[in-house]
């Protein structure tokens, strides 16, 4: 459902140069990303009984085409496992002899992939059952009709310490001290757990970024030039929250419906405004009509967030474009400097009247934020 090409032999000599242009890409590809064969063979050389030559500036716009599609799949991924680990996808089993652990989910992909007559050739019309099934009759998860309060279940110590034993492996929950409270509703580990819709305990912790701005004077002039708005952002720090906070966050980016997901929709602010009354081991009640007002309230944090991003793209790549002519083709920096910065004011990604004094700002950027790790 989600791979962008089937398992295919290829030689290794192509195998190398999907890894080497991964390699001259940089920190802009995701560690998961792999080309296409079609798409490494538009941007190799190949001679017979010789290592291929790449072309940087072919497999820069392939990348480029190719990310697109590929970040939609994460979020895609990001969804469906989301709610598959809530026991959002479960379907009631009245028949006994079909009721196995994990047959819900494979049963009801099953009957999808089916109905639609090879679900990969036809992936959008997929995509429409899955909607359709996940939205039909009910609406969205937070405008159901409140009945009754749910009856809250606690763990006791041993189920606790039952759960906290399995959560020590690699990942936030084991890398938090055992009185850590999350960042946005103040909840401790014991009161983040709840029953999954599956009966077992679930509650996770997840990391997400805060932002801060700029303060330097002379940054927030180059900064101003590309956004008029504030704030503007230059450093982040990651902070943690639990499992139904990022669920507020991910319902957010659902009604934002842009194909993003949740990770910028809500600053971390007003995520806290929305769960300030939280109860411990139960997921939070916010609205449909709450999340559209704190959607709202976020704009100027979000698109400063996008902002944030795109900023250490073109920091990057300016170090790379000088990089590729001084480390790929042996030039003298100087003359390598004025290459990277024609071809970058060609491309738009420089400014036309003082593209020297940017192009110097900007590799200055990437080392600052090379320095903090971001």
């Amino acid at each position: 459902m989600v791979e962008r090409f089937a398992e295919t032999l290829v030689c290794m000599d192509c195998n190398a140069a999907d890894a080497a242009m991964q390699k001259d890409l940089g920190r802009r590809v995701h560690p998961d990303f792999s080309f296409s064969p079609g798409e490494i063979g538009a941007f190799v050389d190949a001679r017979p009984n010789c290592a291929h030559e790449l072309n940087f500036e072919k497999g820069l716009a392939i990348w480029a085409k190719a990310d697109a599609d590929f970040q939609q799949r994460l979020v895609f991924i990001e969804q469906i496992a989301g709610r598959l680990t809530l026991g959002l996808h479960d379907r009631e089993q009245y028949n006994d002899s079909y009721n196995l652990v994990g047959d819900q989910d494979a049963r009801m992909f099953l009957s999808l992939a089916t109905s639609q007559l090879g679900a990969r050739g036809k992936l959008p019309q997929l995509w429409e059952a899955l909607r359709a099934r996940s939205c039909a009759s009910d609406g969205h998860r937070s405008a159901q009709t409140k009945t009754t309060a749910p009856r809250v279940r606690v763990p006791t110590p041993k189920e606790f310490a039952e759960y906290d034993r399995a959560m020590q492996k690699p990942g936030p929950w084991s890398k938090t001290a055992a009185d850590w409270r999350c960042a946005c509703c103040s909840r401790s580990k014991q009161e983040i757990i709840r029953p999954s819709g599956k009966g077992k305990w679930t509650g996770h912790i997840h990391e997400i970024c805060d932002y801060r701005e700029v303060t330097d004077e002379r940054a927030l002039q180059f900064r101003s030039a590309y956004r008029a708005e504030r704030p503007i952002f230059e450093s982040y720090v990651k902070v943690t929250i639990c499992q139904d906070c990022r669920l507020v966050m991910t319902d957010a980016g659902k009604l934002r419906a842009d194909g993003r997901g949740g990770e910028n929709c809500l600053s971390p602010d007003v995520v806290r405004s929305l769960v300030r009354e939280a109860r411990p081991n139960c997921r939070h009640d916010v609205s449909d009509q709450q999340l559209r007002e704190a959607i709202e309230t976020s704009r100027s944090w979000s698109s400063g967030a996008d902002d944030f991003w795109t900023h250490c793209r073109q920091a990057g790549e300016a170090s790379l474009r000088l990089s590729q002519y001084v480390d790929g083709r042996g030039m003298p920096f100087a003359l390598a400097r004025q290459h990277a910065i024609t071809d970058l004011t060609q491309s738009g990604d420089l400014p036309g009247s003082n593209a020297e004094e940017v192009f110097d700002w900007l590799i200055q950027e990437r080392k600052r934020l090379d320095k903090q790790g971001l």
